[in-house]
C-alpha cells in the first residue's frame, strides 16, 4: 500500500523505521501484522511512504498502520493523506484507491 500526503503548506517527513500495523480498527494494538519493508523515495516523493506486508492481508479485514513522524509540522492544521492499496500480482501493477484519511497535527511554532 501506498499512503501519500496530498498538498499542504507543509510536507510530513515520516519516520518509516518505527512503523507498524495491526489487525483491527483505529485502537488496535494487538495482533501484529509484521511488515516486510518499508520505504519511498522521500527525496523524489516526499510525504509519500510504501508499505509491504510480510504476509496477504484477507480482503474486507481492517488493519491500522501507524506511520510516526520524525517532528510535527511548524503549521498547525489538518493533513489529508491518500491510501492506495495493490494486489500481490497485478498484470497492470495499478492500485485502489480506498480515499483519503484526514489528520489534525499540532505544529511546531509558538
Amino acid at each position: 500500500m501506498t499512503i501519500a500526503q496530498a498538498f499542504n503548506v507543509e510536507t510530513v517527513q515520516f519516520d518509516v523505521g518505527k512503523s507498524q500495523a495491526f489487525e483491527g480498527g483505529r485502537f488496535a494494538a494487538d495482533p501484529a501484522i509484521p511488515l516486510a519493508s518499508v520505504g519511498g523515495e522521500q527525496p523524489t516523493n516526499p510525504g509519500e511512504v510504501t508499505i509491504v506486508f510480510e504476509q496477504l492481508v484477507a480482503p474486507d479485514s481492517t488493519v491500522t498502520v501507524a506511520i510516526p513522524v520524525r517532528a510535527n509540522p511548524s503549521w498547525s492544521g489538518v493533513y489529508e493523506f491518500g491510501v492506495t492499496a495493490y494486489p500481490v500480482e497485478a498484470a497492470d501493477n495499478r492500485g485502489q484507491f480506498l480515499g483519503y484519511g484526514r489528520i489534525n497535527l499540532h505544529g511546531n511554532s509558538d
